[in-house]
């Protein structure tokens, strides 16, 4: 949050803007929002004012999960503002970038805002930070890291009141690290523990995406029925939602769901520009379609590529044996020494990763 001399009343509303967004108070920053529009034309000789309301309306399109042809704030910030609005800028655009499945730019903008946490003291930004930093850590298949910054975030906000829903987000998130180590009795607790209050609160959108993973943690125990149960009480407009409704009833043997599903994924991924999905979902359409071999192949290289330069070596390994399984059923040994070897080395990064944490 910031201060601005003579301009105290717009200021503050900003600020509370951002405090109900920071403490995921969706109907809050939504009212806020319009009075803060109400007084756009006072901040027209006021750069500073102006260049904090482009961050926020950044913010507010991310809370709400619309990324769809949304406009970054322009580079010149960097350049030309306060450490504060230098810090909101990164941490915008390191959530924004891992929204759409672009993990190495999130990383550089994730390090950029670390950089100057230390300037910010804001025990509530800093809370802020490691509960952001907790989600990248899970996609990146950093379970243990997800649980250290998730833990921290938790304690600052289980110290505070107003902040049960930031709660709820941090349990949320635990839950998710649990799952990746295969603690599922633990997993589910944080689940149902973030869920409870999810619903006292009356949070919608955090119910859902709770409810997605609860679906993701019986995917993962492969019960696939109970899966769907939960993910069809999910979110409609998340591509990831549609491809685990999509791969659950692939399992069961429900191929037109299966299809509908992934025709409904794809077309949110490319409305949302999400990379990792778009390549998630045309690999399961490839499959699901039965086409050849060396079609297929060409499909999950491209995947593949997108992942390598996104270091999402998990996904590498289990597209590179999947390709190297299937060459081996035709006799292709020499493609599959190929595949198996990209294998390989996306086991040894993930190991090599882990050493380092």
């Amino acid at each position: 949050m910031i201060v601005a001399k003579g301009n105290e009343k717009i200021t503050k509303l900003m600020n509370d803007w951002y405090k109900s967004m920071r403490s995921q108070k969706l109907l809050k920053a939504k009212n806020l929002r319009s009075d803060v529009e109400k007084l756009i034309d006072e901040m027209e000789q006021d750069q500073t004012l102006l260049i904090y309301y482009s961050l926020l309306e950044f913010r507010y399109n991310l809370l709400i999960n619309n990324t769809s042809g949304l406009v970054k704030p322009g580079e010149h910030i960097e350049e030309s503002t306060t450490d504060m609005l230098n810090y909101y800028y990164y941490l915008f655009n390191a959530i924004h970038a891992m929204k759409i499945g672009l993990y190495s730019d999130a990383k550089h903008f994730y390090h950029k805002a670390e950089t100057l946490l230390s300037l910010i003291p804001d025990e509530l930004e800093q809370a802020e930070f490691n509960y952001q930093y907790a989600l990248f850590n899970y996609y990146q298949f950093q379970p243990l890291n997800t649980i250290t910054y998730s833990n921290k975030a938790k304690e600052i906000y289980s110290n505070e009141v107003g902040y049960e829903i930031n709660v709820a987000s941090c349990n949320n998130i635990l839950g998710l690290a649990s799952t990746s180590l295969k603690q599922y009795e633990l997993a589910e607790e944080y689940f149902l523990s973030a869920l409870d209050i999810a619903t006292k609160q009356e949070q919608t959108q955090l119910t859902h995406m709770i409810r997605h993973n609860i679906g993701l943690l019986y995917s993962d125990q492969n019960m696939p029925q109970l899966a769907i149960n939960y993910l069809s009480k999910a979110l409609e407009g998340s591509c990831k939602t549609m491809y685990l409704l999509a791969k659950e009833h692939e399992k069961l043997g429900n191929i037109n769901d299966a299809a509908e599903y992934i025709d409904k994924g794809l077309q949110i991924s490319n409305a949302q520009n999400n990379k990792e999905y778009y390549h998630h979902l045309s690999i399961l359409d490839a499959r699901l379609q039965r086409i050849s071999i060396d079609e297929y192949e060409k499909i999950v290289v491209d995947g593949i590529k997108y992942l390598q330069e996104e270091n999402l070596w998990h996904f590498v390994q289990i597209y590179a044996d999947e390709l190297a399984n299937k060459y081996y059923d035709e006799g292709n040994h020499l493609k599959v020494s190929q595949y198996f070897r990209v294998g390989y080395k996306a086991k040894s990064e993930m190991e090599k990763r882990s050493a380092l944490k």
